[in-house]
């Protein structure tokens, strides 16, 4: 039998360990679009998100993600269990995959940026000035903390996509001021005022959001900052205010959050505890076993998979 996902020893053993324990698994989702650009890998389109809830439904138990920490704490975690999760709060989480959550009664969790509500992500941006035709023949140029960066672009070029790479990795580590002086350089390079065409929630779509059954609301901190390298009270303010803010607007409880980037240190943990969070999302990948840890609950991230792998994947975790 072939083991399932990623062929490393690690994926293996911890495949191997979820045989001999009752386990839960969550999975992780950001963006539904069809057929949109989609440079960074998060997107599912609406048929094969559709599939994928169709099988949960099926072959699963779905949970909501306090249920599943509920049974954690409790030492009672449900037999096959499955929670499904969206992080950022794009838009169409509420146009596309509620309606699609809704059909197949499946639970869900959201973790929602704050800040970003109505606009558009940065990360989105940077790849809209990068990657929307055609290119400005003048060379980028781009102050950034370790020096000037310059790119020449030519006619036929496929080096778009390692330039995007390089700032997005720079720009991930970035103050959200400075990120901001970043993309209106790129601004100024493109002169043509392009208008985004992602964006995330606004206020009122969430509200609308939050309003459907079974659905939970959680925090994905404010400016999505990369917390494992943030300053203390950098971290404080993200996981804090983002909680406050999300209660104010829904006038409701927020228990959950998911670490930006899956980053987190043991600090980062503590302070998510410390704020009341009753349990907190990371990007590692394994099942959810009695042993995990409920400020650290791993999830894994299913790709824009078609009905049939994606059961075949879920049946062997399960």
């Amino acid at each position: 039998m072939r083991f399932p996902g990623s062929r490393s020893l690690r994926q293996t053993r911890r495949w191997l360990s979820s045989r001999f324990k009752r386990h839960a698994l969550i999975l992780g989702y950001h963006r539904v679009a069809q057929g949109a650009g989609d440079p960074y890998q998060v997107c599912i389109s609406p048929a094969n998100l559709e599939a994928h809830l169709q099988t949960i439904g099926r072959i699963a138990q779905p949970v909501t993600l306090s249920e599943l920490a509920e049974g954690l704490v409790a030492g009672n975690l449900p037999e096959r269990a499955v929670a499904v999760t969206f992080d950022d709060g794009y838009a169409d989480n509420l146009y596309l995959a509620r309606p699609i959550l809704e059909r197949y009664q499946i639970p869900a969790t959201f973790f929602i940026t704050t800040d970003t509500l109505g606009r558009e992500f940065w990360w989105d941006a940077l790849a809209r000035s990068l990657m929307t035709a055609p290119v400005p023949s003048a060379a980028l140029k781009i102050n950034l903390a370790d020096g000037p960066f310059e790119w020449q672009a030519r006619a036929g070029s496929r080096d778009v996509r390692k330039v995007l790479e390089l700032l997005y990795r720079q720009m991930m580590g970035m103050t959200p001021d400075s990120r901001s002086g970043v993309l209106a350089q790129l601004r100024d390079w493109r002169k043509d005022g392009d208008k985004p065409t992602v964006r995330a929630m606004t206020e009122g779509e969430l509200v609308e959001l939050a309003a459907g059954e079974r659905i939970e609301i959680g925090s994905h901190s404010v400016t999505h900052r990369v917390l494992g390298a943030s300053s203390l009270p950098d971290k404080e303010r993200e996981i804090r205010d983002s909680k406050a803010y999300l209660e104010s607007l829904l006038s409701r409880p927020v228990d959950g959050f998911s670490y930006p980037n899956g980053s987190y240190s043991e600090e980062s943990r503590q302070l998510v505890r410390n704020a009341n969070y009753a349990f907190a999302c990371s990007s590692d990948k394994d099942v959810v076993s009695p042993a995990s840890d409920r400020y650290a609950l791993p999830r894994f991230w299913p790709g824009d998979w078609d009905g049939r792998k994606f059961e075949k994947w879920l049946g062997q975790w399960l």
